[in-house]
């Protein structure tokens, strides 16, 4: 068993050897923590793991994993679907630029390198929608190139062992982050360091529960010796969550609705909704605002049904659902369409719409 000395007396290099020897020893002895792409070497499936784990939980992460691979088993089918097809299995997961920035990625490995994915760091930051986490973790886990991956779980363990001050939001404490695991990475074990790290923060050193007196770091983390293992990370920003007001109108005639397609560079873009008038508040539009947007100079007759509110990472949706019954006949705008209401399983919908039009129609 190795011995533990108190660290006031360890160097840095003394401290990084035993953080790394640590989890390695952890991973090989303790780890049980079970994933489907776990000890993966298909570049694909860890670049698709990996995008859907941004800003979801595993265990939602999982099933879209499954999802999209009985879909798309290799990078060349999900290349050849369209997008709206990537669109409508996307959803739920939220962030659809991911979805979009997918498929892109997708036809780019196809079309300019073959199906092959890059096989150096430099070349998969080429990608869209890959950054220097994912790059990491395609580069070590796909190729064994030497790559500390630093994400919201190695940010959390390494400011917690060297109870570090800087904020994690800002790039003085990331890089900080970045460059202890740098030192401390073993060249040649790079894939199971990160393995480790990633399972170690998610079943150890978790965010509001961690259990320190079965962490193999505890004697030697300066969070837990000073009794401020909660105080770490520490993060400056602070998010104010935008509130904004939807107005849908629910418009149905011999079977089919009205949908229209999200254009506009905003959230859900290339998802398709009720037809959409947003305010400020929750006062709706009046009667002849609605007419013209809907494509008549008639009187139309409206009548609230329902409101909901849907909570994303920075925003409030408040959507107000209303039954609009055109009394002639509408000339729809070039981004409406009617849609059989049997067939609405296969376009994508923002969850708020989901729901509401599965409360009418229990498809």
């Amino acid at each position: 068993m190795r011995k533990c000395i108190p660290f006031c007396y360890f160097s840095a290099m003394e401290r990084a050897n035993f953080f790394t020897e640590s989890l390695l020893d952890w991973h090989r002895a303790l780890n049980q923590r079970e994933m489907p792409w776990k000890e993966e070497k298909d570049p694909y499936k860890i670049w698709l793991s990996e995008i859907i784990l941004q800003q979801t939980r595993v265990e939602q992460g999982k099933k879209y994993y499954h999802r999209f691979l009985d879909h798309f088993p290799g990078v060349e089918d999900l290349a050849a679907a369209s997008l709206d097809q990537v669109l409508q299995l996307w959803e739920g997961l939220g962030y659809y630029s991911r979805a979009r920035n997918l498929w892109a990625t997708a036809n780019t490995v196809v079309k300019e390198y073959k199906g092959k994915f890059p096989e150096s760091y430099a070349g998969l930051l080429q990608l869209k929608g890959i950054g220097p986490y994912t790059a990491s973790a395609i580069g070590s886990f796909a190729y064994g190139l030497p790559l500390p991956v630093v994400d919201s779980n190695s940010l959390r363990l390494v400011t917690r062992f060297q109870a570090h001050k800087q904020p994690i939001d800002q790039a003085s404490g990331k890089n900080y982050v970045q460059s202890f695991l740098e030192n401390a990475l073993p060249q040649k074990q790079a894939a199971q360091f990160n393995q480790a790290i990633m399972d170690f923060g998610a079943t150890v050193c978790r965010p509001r529960s961690p259990h320190c007196p079965k962490c193999p770091l505890r004697s030697e983390c300066k969070a837990h010796a000073i009794d401020q293992v909660h105080a770490f990370p520490q993060k400056k920003k602070t998010i104010t969550k935008k509130q904004r007001h939807f107005h849908y109108y629910w418009i149905e005639q011999k079977g089919q609705i009205v949908l229209q397609k999200r254009r506009d560079n905003d959230i859900w873009k290339g998802l398709y909704q009720l037809p959409l008038l947003e305010r400020p508040g929750s006062l709706p539009p009046a009667s002849p605002e609605i007419a013209k947007f809907l494509g008549t100079e008639k009187r139309i007759k409206v009548q609230f049904l329902s409101k909901s509110t849907q909570m994303l990472t920075h925003r409030y949706i408040h959507g107000y659902f209303y039954r609009c019954t055109p009394l002639s006949t509408m000339k729809l705008p070039g981004t409406f369409q009617w849609v059989p209401k049997d067939k609405l399983k296969k376009y994508g919908l923002p969850k708020i719409v989901r729901s509401f039009l599965l409360k009418q129609y229990a498809y």
